[in-house]
């Protein structure tokens, strides 16, 4: 690989060690610019103009920008004064997060108050802070994730127009998941990371053709039937500059790969941190289970779950 393009990917691995920062601890009111710099290795001011580089806006406005968002989900649905959600969502000055909103929102706080349904969360992998007490159960040895797979177990959902009737399990004729492909910026990068720290398997690793696309597949020692495909994107399938945006996202860190799964979720998860794999979130309980999230080498943010026993838990309140 180029020198020039291993150090863009190593500056945007950086770069989102800062983004996910903020992500994760928006509400500490000691999270200032200088504290967001550290995380990324960069001096202030090279900082700003980095981050404004990559993701189009500065560090301050995207902070900003994550704390407002919570502090209108806690304006609907919370039973707590303006002055108790400022200081949650970590503003020190009630003044100051009065304008702020406003500014971001063009509403008052009381007309936010009163909007329904609440606003559609942003696409970022950070989960707010809802989780319960942490499972102190004995940890075991982590063992290589699950890729989660559903078949169809009933009537397909009808389409406006289309005959009431749908085709039963026996007429199906889509069987299963066979490949997904995750967009990676380096395959031997990627390959490295899916194996030594995921502890994947590697399925194919060979080059079509003379001078041709390398198909590189990975998957889980207990699910052979299912298979993940580490491609970089272009090749003659698709025009250079589609290509290069989707590396841009792939390296701002914005795609999710999807789901994995284990039995084990924190004593998967501290190996996992052991071997240097970078999380968003320690575990925490969701309807669906005990979800942590991390990101592969390239920037791609994956839920690691332990699915919850007797599928969702729809008797709790979960809105956070």
């Amino acid at each position: 690989m180029p020198r020039a393009t291993i150090g863009r990917m190593d500056k945007m691995r950086q770069l989102r060690l800062a983004k996910d920062a903020m992500d994760r601890d928006w509400a500490d009111p000691g999270l200032d610019l200088e504290a967001v710099a550290a995380h990324a290795g960069y001096s202030r001011y090279h900082f700003i103009r980095a981050f404004k580089e990559a993701y189009g806006e500065t560090p301050g406005q995207y902070l900003t920008h994550r704390r407002i968002e919570r502090a209108e989900d806690l304006l609907r649905t919370a039973n707590l004064t303006v002055t108790e959600i400022c200081h949650l969502v970590g503003f020190s000055s009630l003044g100051t997060f009065s304008a702020r909103f406003k500014a971001w929102t063009g509403l008052t706080r009381a007309s936010t108050a009163r909007r329904t349904p609440p606003a559609a969360p942003r696409s970022s992998p950070a989960a707010t802070p809802c989780s319960g007490p942490a499972d102190s159960a004995p940890r075991r040895p982590p063992r290589a994730p699950q890729f989660r797979r559903s078949g169809v177990t009933g009537p397909l959902p009808t389409v406006a127009g289309q005959a009431d009737t749908a085709p039963t399990q026996e007429h199906a004729m889509i069987k299963g998941l066979a490949i997904a492909t995750v967009w990676v910026l380096d395959q031997d990068r990627a390959k490295e990371f899916y194996t030594q720290k995921l502890g994947l398997e590697v399925r194919t690793d060979m080059t079509m053709g003379e001078g041709g696309m390398r198909w590189l597949t990975v998957g889980s020692p207990g699910q052979p039937d299912v298979e993940l495909t580490l491609m970089v994107p272009g090749g003659g399938a698709m025009d250079p500059e589609s290509a290069e945006m989707i590396k841009k996202l792939v390296a701002k860190g914005a795609l999710g790969a999807g789901v994995l799964t284990t039995d084990d979720i924190h004593g998967d998860y501290a190996k996992l941190k052991e071997r240097g794999v970078e999380f968003l979130q320690e575990p925490q309980e969701r309807p669906y289970g005990t979800e942590a999230l991390f990101r592969d080498d390239s920037g791609n943010w994956f839920s690691f779950t332990q699915p919850r026993e007797g599928g969702l838990d729809l008797d709790q309140n979960w809105s956070c």
